[in-house]
């Protein structure tokens, strides 16, 4: 009986790990599924602010037609407080998006995410006219000084609208990364980027910030959906944002269909 009992508890352990595992680290996740902005697990404050109308009002389907997401005009933005939300110091931000709107013949700048601590700034963003994407960590203070940037171009025969594509940022004291659709991005900078000394990010800290979407007065007429942003206090591995991928759409299979 305590054998039986032993490989019964070994059994159950063995398919909880890879569940625990996944989430290890994860301090942040809105995924938009009870028709809110408000985060589904968060370490800090939940509460969501910036929109003027429920997501009961404003449905939209979910990455692979599953589930609820959000969809924003450039003049609309989600904001949450970044306390214990999100650690400056080291993570992986995650999320999904699709354009719906993008007009690449205007010039205009889409930021998809974006908090600051201190003199910090960590962006991901797009600019339409160039067709360029990038995860950018600056300081503003004295003046403005790039830490690193990693940017991959988004041509529109590639972009198509409507299509989902999975976006991952990571970074620590030595480097930045940005993945897309499951794989390190072919950049025309250097990814991953390596810090030309270590940086000394401050830690969470009360009064900050973070915010899904908002754009350029030029920018005004682009609506993104975006779907499931998660928040790690961790750099995520290259096969753990391979396996998230590919837990929505497998090996073989892109947004597309293709």
């Amino acid at each position: 009986m305590k054998k039986i009992f032993a490989g019964a508890f070994c059994a159950l352990a063995a398919a909880l790990c890879p569940a625990q595992e996944e989430n290890k680290g994860l301090i942040f996740a809105a995924d938009f599924d009870n028709f809110s902005p408000k985060a589904a697990f968060a370490a800090g404050d939940a509460a969501a602010g910036g929109l003027k109308t429920g997501l009961e009002e404003r449905k939209f389907p979910g990455v692979a037609g599953k589930g609820n997401a959000v969809c924003l005009k450039a003049t609309e933005r989600i904001t949450w407080s970044a306390d214990k939300n999100f650690d400056p110091r080291h993570g992986t931000v995650s999320f999904w998006i699709a354009p719906q709107e993008w007009n690449y013949e205007k010039k205009g700048l889409t930021s998809f995410f974006e908090t600051r601590f201190g003199e910090y700034y960590f962006a991901v963003y797009e600019e339409n006219k160039y067709g360029t994407f990038s995860f950018v960590i600056c300081t503003f203070k004295p003046k403005y000084r790039e830490i690193g940037q990693v940017r991959f171009r988004m041509p529109a025969k590639v972009w198509k609208m409507g299509v989902w594509h999975k976006i991952d940022a990571v970074w620590d004291e030595n480097m930045m990364a940005l993945y897309l659709d499951g794989v390190p991005a072919k950049t025309f900078s250097k990814n991953p980027c390596k810090f030309s000394a270590p940086v000394q990010f401050p830690g969470t800290a009360p009064g900050r910030w973070m915010q899904l979407g908002w754009g350029t007065r030029l920018a005004v007429q682009d609506t993104t959906a975006f779907d499931d942003l998660k928040i790690y206090d961790r750099v995520l591995s290259a096969e753990e944002i391979r396996r998230e991928y590919e837990k929505v759409f497998p090996a073989k299979t892109s947004a597309d269909g293709k």
